[in-house]
């Protein structure tokens, strides 16, 4: 889904690796691990590994829209 327009929300644990800009693990993409792990401790996923992430990245997207709305 590297095509989104959203927002990725920023680092979520940034390191500074230089003073301009911080790195890290995205907003969305802590979220979409959490909406994934839920999926998968549901059991209700009987779906590609594909079919889960994009799930898991929609909710993340989700979750980042409301947070702005």
């Amino acid at each position: 889904m590297s095509g989104n327009s959203l927002d990725d929300g920023g680092p979520f644990f940034p390191t500074l690796k230089d003073a301009i800009r911080p790195t890290g693990i995205s907003v969305r993409d802590w979220l979409a691990g959490l909406a994934m792990q839920g999926l998968l401790a549901s059991g209700e996923i009987s779906v590609s590994h594909e079919v889960t992430a994009e799930k898991a990245y929609s909710y993340a997207d989700a979750i980042i829209q409301e947070a702005k709305d």
